[in-house]
């Protein structure tokens, strides 16, 4: 291993030679245990600061959705109230935050808030394109379908959207039988239909 003859040739000498600071081969496998479980610390401490801030990031444009819907309802007599708000805060945030503020997400932050209003209900396993893609679907029981799925099976965007767009949930809702394929291990077992046949 690379890392390991690097360490090796450290502590042994440039030349390599024998000196008081060689070190054994149960040493040296001793140092690769270590570094190993020092890795592995910080892998995991990156992934949950990752997805710390990614659920932190849901919660905020949440929140901005939130403050977007109730703005508009002050202003609900005038019907062009609510575009004029999302094009002023979406010029400042752009000029205070940079890219990510366009009219088009705050649009998207706003029916965040509307189509899941329980901010208690936001789930961390799923980033903000998991929820942007969720808004598509139309209809709240294929919307809950497809965001358990893609909760239980560590779905990607990228599969979340092929699995949208292949309408699996209105497949196994006309076939009369629920079949899940599991990502990981790949079997098959039968589940309860508990929704209507009816199309």
């Amino acid at each position: 291993m690379k890392n390991s003859n690097h360490w090796l040739q450290k502590l042994a000498g440039a030349d390599g030679g024998m000196s008081e600071e060689n070190i054994t081969l149960k040493e040296q496998a001793s140092i690769d245990t270590s570094y190993k479980s020092i890795k592995a610390i910080i892998e995991k401490a990156r992934s949950s600061a990752y997805h710390a801030v990614n659920f932190a990031m849901v919660h905020a444009y949440w929140g901005i959705g939130r403050i977007i819907v109730e703005e508009e309802q002050k202003g609900a007599e005038r019907a062009k109230y609510g575009k004029a708000l999302i094009n002023e805060v979406s010029r400042r945030l752009t000029r205070d935050y940079g890219r990510g503020f366009t009219e088009r997400n705050l649009w998207y932050m706003r029916d965040f808030y509307q189509t899941f209003p329980k901010v208690n209900a936001l789930r961390a396993e799923l980033t903000w394109t998991h929820y942007r893609l969720l808004l598509k679907v139309e209809k709240e029981e294929a919307r809950n379908f497809y965001m358990l799925e893609a909760i239980e099976n560590r779905w990607s965007t990228r599969e979340l959207e092929r699995q949208i767009n292949s309408l699996l949930y209105e497949r196994l809702r006309t076939s009369g039988r629920w079949i899940f394929m599991c990502a990981t291990s790949r079997k098959r077992r039968d589940w309860k239909v508990t929704i209507p046949l009816s199309v």
